[in-house]
């Protein structure tokens, strides 16, 4: 997307191969068009349960280096996540890559305006730009309620939540329904918690009145016993949770006409997609206390913080029952867009024609 909505000088060439491949990537780019690019954008740091595949990531990338390095070429680390990876099978590998990248990029790219100042004081960074690369509107499909025809997976939940709200009626409860998804594995569990205190959620928002069904998808790893253990915890609330376990495409209609808030919590300094996928549906996002979420949440004035205990789960849920138009969710798509990127690197060329060459 960032590409697609690109400043019209730029020429892109996507690298749909391994990043493994970059160094061949890369000279093919300059054999092919017969030109050399002015810089090279580097994403995900991620490694791989193979040592041999993580070890010929290191050697691949230092040879991209090296080569961006002879022919004069930029190279721009977009960081998704400041203080971590979301998989890292050879912690040491991950920290001498991100090292490396920090010492030889000619310049640095975060997800939100508000992490540029996280990012320089995380690595201690005074002389090199930050800038932001965010994400942007959520492409929606407009469908009218006449066209619109939930899938079997749809259907189910969709009855699931209809039989809730019936046995709620005779409690005098008000019902909520919230999206809480995310692929869990070994090392995403530790990042996405939201998974965790889901339970609490629920059993937290009972004492006030509020009854919440939780539509949970994403592909679970049974293997890892944290994860299969808190599957048995999810058994547990039938009444509450509908647990998929896979990925599922639920339709835009579906979630502007089921789904009341996004449930999220992550550790690290990230933004997650789902945040602009809840303004596009005016979804306001529940986040816990923890992690960068939050500043981005509050500030933006885009959903409400929960506290880790819970503490303040009655006034969150009546500010969001009762207040629904006063969240700033179309403002925010407006100053966050998939521009931004290009917008980004153009400045920072201009930046660097008035400075000089290095």
């Amino acid at each position: 997307m960032w590409v697609a909505h690109s400043d019209r000088r730029f020429r892109w060439h996507i690298q749909n191969s391994s990043a493994i491949f970059s160094p061949l990537f890369f000279l093919q780019i300059i054999v092919r068009y017969h030109y050399i690019p002015d810089f090279f954008v580097i994403r995900y740091l991620n490694d791989y349960p193979s040592f041999i595949k993580s070890a010929l990531r290191l050697l691949s990338e230092c040879s991209l280096i090296i080569l961006c390095k002879v022919f004069r070429v930029r190279i721009f680390w977009l960081c998704h996540n400041i203080d971590k990876e979301t998989e890292s099978n050879f912690p040491t590998l991950i920290k001498l890559r991100r090292m490396m990248f920090l010492q030889m990029s000619d310049a640095y790219f975060v997800t939100d305006p508000l992490l540029e100042d996280v990012f320089r004081e995380y690595f201690n960074l005074s002389s090199k730009s930050v800038r932001a690369s965010t994400f942007g509107r959520v492409k929606a499909k407009e469908l009218s309620e006449a066209n619109y025809r939930p899938s079997l997976t749809e259907e189910s939940a969709i009855e699931f939540i209809t039989r809730q709200k019936d046995i709620a009626k005779q409690t005098g409860y008000k019902v909520l329904v919230t999206l809480c998804a995310g692929t869990l594995n070994g090392e995403s569990v530790n990042k996405f918690i939201h998974f965790d205190y889901l339970p609490a959620l629920i059993d937290n928002a009972y004492k006030h009145n509020f009854v919440v069904i939780a539509l949970v998808a994403g592909n679970w790893n049974l293997h890892f016993p944290e994860i299969k253990k808190l599957d048995e915890t999810y058994n547990k609330y039938p009444e509450h949770i509908l647990n998929f376990k896979q990925y599922v495409k639920f339709e835009d209609r579906f979630v502007k006409d089921y789904v009341d808030f996004y449930f999220r919590g992550y550790t690290d300094y990230s933004v997650p997609f789902t945040v602009y996928e809840a303004c596009t549906f005016e979804k306001p996002v529940i986040c816990l206390n923890t992690g960068f979420l939050p500043r981005l949440v509050s500030s933006n004035q885009i959903g409400e913080v929960i506290d880790m205990d819970f503490e303040n789960i009655k006034s969150v849920l009546q500010r969001m029952t009762n207040n629904k138009c006063s969240y700033f969710f179309e403002e925010f798509l407006k100053s966050h867009t998939w521009e931004t990127f290009s917008n980004n690197i153009a400045q920072e060329f201009q930046a660097k024609q008035h400075t000089g060459p290095d």
